[in-house]
């Protein structure tokens, strides 16, 4: 489907998935993601799972084996899934191409159709042994409206969310697998990223704990002011709010109109 644009102010119905952390599992993420897209059916518009959603986040060089694929059988019960309840899906997973792997989201339409996959840019501590990095930072189309999709570090940098929004982002996405001790910091920075660019932010996390790590959940949706709408806490489930699309600065706080790019360089 050829998803049209969509006018700044309409209003959208998202949930962000807060999943049980646990050992790599592709087939019983499998279930995790179908079972979620069908609860959210009829209840939102735009779903939002987490970072490598597909396998569970756990840094083995053999997960790219049995990561879903787009074209293959899993991902397409996924994409099928997401028709069958009219959602906008965005999902982190495993992607194999050119020969390498890459931490990616899929953003599936809500006819099924895949409309974009999102490379994460910036690899976290050890993810550059598994990981190439993407290289590009561009707002996917959908029917809900122009999404700007951040994997987890991303959010960490203040260029990514600014170049998605000057690009026309109208909502900010982000997919996220953020553990213990970082507990503070991606709350702190998707209420500077939503603020600095007037737009609303779903942030997706795991919670509990994996076999390595252990993540701290907190998965929220925020607004273009900074307010959290919902916040799915520290045990598995979700949550959902109603946010506005497109930029609503403050009248004498936007940030983007003000910006002075001859004077940043690099």
């Amino acid at each position: 489907m050829q998803a049209q644009p969509v006018t700044h102010g309409r209003a959208i119905r998202v949930r962000v998935m807060q999943p049980a952390a646990g050992p790599l599992d592709a087939a019983g993420s499998l279930d995790v993601i179908t079972a979620s897209i069908s609860d959210a059916r009829g209840a939102v518009d735009l779903l939002v799972l987490p970072e490598l959603a597909t396998t569970q986040y756990d840094l083995r060089r053999n997960m790219g084996e049995v990561a879903p694929q787009p074209g293959g059988e899993a991902f397409d019960r996924i994409c099928q899934s997401a028709a069958e309840a009219g959602l906008v899906v965005v999902l982190g997973f495993i992607e194999r191409a050119d020969e390498v792997l890459y931490n990616s989201a899929a953003v599936i339409e809500a006819d099924g159709s895949l409309a974009a996959i999102v490379r994460k840019t910036h690899l976290f501590a050890g993810e550059s042994r598994i990981f190439a990095a993407g290289s590009v930072l561009r707002p996917v189309r959908t029917s809900v409206g122009d999404l700007g999709v951040a994997i987890c570090y991303d959010i960490e940098f203040p260029e990514v969310a600014r170049t998605l929004a000057v690009a026309g982002a109208e909502a900010l996405v982000v997919l996220s697998a953020n553990m213990h001790p970082y507990t503070d910091y991606h709350l702190t920075y998707a209420k500077a990223r939503a603020m600095e660019n007037g737009l609303p932010l779903a942030l997706s996390n795991w919670v509990g704990h994996g076999p390595r790590l252990s993540f701290l959940g907190r998965s929220c949706i925020i607004s273009s002011k900074g307010a959290i709408l919902a916040d799915a806490g520290d045990a598995p489930g979700h949550a959902d709010a109603q946010i506005t699309m497109g930029a609503s600065p403050e009248p004498d706080l936007d940030y983007l109109a003000h910006r002075r790019p001859e004077l940043y360089g690099t």
